[in-house]
């Protein structure tokens, strides 16, 4: 009887997300009933954001606060950025009271 006996190789490991890095710049009303330390914490918990931090204020008044903020977005391998941000994260992050997403200022695809 012979027994054939095979090497495993390791399987080389594939990219399985997409991770971009970019800057956005967000206004949020000034008012007793927006906490930005809670309107982050929503923003985080939307699907794909992994980090959202504050980078500089841009203009502050009484009624309105704007800022820029970095965001990191890690997305499954091969997903389609464009269709995330328009369908996703725009209109999540304009559900949220008193917040409106006003531009994108950068995005980069960093893995």
């Amino acid at each position: 009887m012979k027994i054939k006996i095979t090497r495993l190789t390791e399987a080389t490991e594939k990219e399985v997300q997409d991770v971009y890095l970019g800057t956005v710049i967000l206004s949020m009303r000034q008012s007793k009933n927006v906490d930005r330390t809670k309107v982050m914490n929503f923003i985080r918990a939307i699907p794909h954001i992994t980090t959202i931090r504050r980078d500089k204020e841009i203009s502050t008044s009484k009624e309105l606060y704007v800022g820029q903020f970095s965001i990191r977005i890690v997305l499954k391998y091969g997903s389609n950025i464009k269709h995330y941000l328009d369908t996703v994260l725009k209109s999540e992050i304009n559900k949220i009271d008193g917040v409106l997403l006003r531009s994108f200022q950068h995005l980069e695809k960093v893995s």
